[in-house]
């Protein structure tokens, strides 16, 4: 995988791997087209070391999927939804931080917090790539890490990451999308974990 490291911050937003300008905050990125990781030298080692593993995921699953096509000889580019390339990315490379924890409650709470289905409306926050972390750790937590390798499999199998998921799982987004909201309020919301929810025994 080719890796270009910048010495500092200013350079690496200068990069002209890429043609368009950089958002302020963007820690590292995986330019598609070539393979090629690119990121700037931090003062924290650890911090580098994730997000080299972050964008190191991208690059393992855009090579997956495109192995899995090309065996059933179909060439076309079908992308996962931004949350869960994303989401994928930052769970395999660490666990959910306490700032991010702070953003996820503090969407519950404020009723900001997007489910699976309205997720475009945060399309490329920060918002967007913790609670894409979260869904991911808890499909871990459910049906074990061996799940992001299924849902990989069944990728030649439909066009859409909604049909991919029913086969991997057996459910639709929309019931992963419940379970993973109550789990939510379950953690945060202290009086929700003391009573039942209406229609659960």
């Amino acid at each position: 995988v080719p890796l270009i490291l910048y010495s500092s911050y200013i350079y690496f937003e200068q990069t002209n791997i890429i043609p368009s300008l950089l958002p302020e905050g963007v820690a590292g990125f995986t330019e598609f087209l070539k393979g090629r990781v690119a990121l700037p030298l931090s003062n924290s080692l650890p911090e580098f070391e994730r997000v080299l593993h972050h964008e190191l995921v991208h690059v393992f699953m855009f090579d997956h999927i495109s192995q899995v096509m090309k065996r059933r000889g179909l060439y076309e580019h079908r992308p996962a939804p931004l949350w869960f390339s994303e989401g994928l990315a930052e769970h395999w490379s660490g666990e959910m931080d306490p700032f991010g924890d702070m953003i996820l409650r503090d969407a519950l709470f404020s009723g900001q917090l997007a489910s699976i289905a309205q997720m475009n409306q945060i399309l490329g926050t920060y918002q967007m790539y913790k609670e894409g972390q979260s869904i991911c750790a808890y499909l871990a937590r459910i049906y074990g890490e061996e799940i992001f390798a299924r849902l990989l499999e069944h990728w030649w199998l439909a066009e859409d990451f909604d049909q991919v998921y029913k086969l991997g799982t057996g459910q639709t987004l929309a019931e992963l999308d419940e379970a993973w909201l109550r789990e939510l309020r379950l953690r945060y919301l202290g009086d929700v974990a003391q009573s039942d929810p209406p229609g659960k025994q």
